[in-house]
């Protein structure tokens, strides 16, 4: 538990154009569409394939986006050429 809010250097070289978090996890988003998710990977909501927790931000690999939407469990992504990208779980068909 941190009292006081400690600077985050994991990305020092990266220029993020937004972050998300929501139920134990975290995204953020690069200006060159770029996204790195950390945190409770449960129902695969981190996008790497599998249900680990990664304590450290990890590129999801294979896609550019424009924006994100994170969810409870689930998150929605928009790339550059209009495609959608869903994951994570879909217990309410929201995915």
């Amino acid at each position: 538990i941190f009292s006081v809010p400690p600077l985050l250097s994991f990305l020092p070289t990266i220029q993020l154009v937004t972050s998300y978090g929501s139920d134990g996890h975290s995204l953020a988003l690069t200006e060159t569409g770029e996204v790195f998710s950390w945190g409770d990977g449960d129902y695969g909501k981190l996008g790497h394939g599998n249900s680990e927790r990664q304590r450290r931000p990890k590129q999801i690999e294979g896609i550019f986006i424009e924006d994100i939407a994170v969810g409870c469990e689930h998150i929605l992504a928009l790339s550059s050429t209009g495609d959608v990208y869903a994951w994570g779980c879909n217990c309410e068909a929201q995915v």
